[in-house]
């Protein structure tokens, strides 16, 4: 197990991600009741460019938490028998991690959905990080809707310049 791990980290320091990938899919099937061989088969997705990949990882680990499991379309499901701490800081931070691949994906707007549903959980112990994520997505979602207006602007000038050029239709 210790030399598949250090072969890990070996092809992801000299940037050999399709190997990562394999090596850390390999470590989760030997033993995937450790967080730490979920989240290595997510970085190595991540890192890969594989960021749907890094998501579906990550959404089936929430599924197999059995605490408010992460279901398809972003919708979430109250489970019993949870086995996540009220407080836990790590999983906090793979929710966290789980909105920036969101983001990554420019679904701000499920990001958002999933940060909400999280606070009011308090499964998100970190409250800046909350206050800088939900900034940073609406931001994001505000710069796309600026950039729409004056893709609109400018497709309507080109089709008055057209209709001058050649006459309305």
């Amino acid at each position: 197990m210790n030399l598949l791990r250090d072969s890990a980290q070996l092809q992801t320091h000299l940037r050999l991600f399709e190997n990562a990938v394999e090596t850390r899919h390999t470590i989760l099937r030997l033993r995937p009741n450790q967080r730490q061989n979920w989240m290595g088969l997510v970085v190595a997705h991540h890192l890969n460019g594989n960021l749907e990949e890094a998501k579906m990882v990550l959404e089936s680990y929430f599924r197999s938490l059995k605490v408010r499991a992460l279901l398809s379309l972003g919708q979430f499901a109250q489970r019993q028998n949870q086995n996540v701490p009220q407080c836990d800081v790590e999983h906090s931070e793979s929710l966290l991690y789980y909105i920036r691949i969101l983001e990554e994906l420019e679904n701000f707007t499920e990001a958002l959905s999933v940060l909400d549903q999280n606070e009011k959980s308090r499964a998100i112990v970190d409250r800046q990080a909350i206050l800088e994520t939900r900034g940073r997505n609406r931001v994001f979602i505000s710069l796309l809707l600026i950039f729409r207006f004056i893709q609109l602007g400018y497709s309507q000038s080109m089709i008055r310049r057209t209709q001058k050029r050649h006459g309305p239709p």
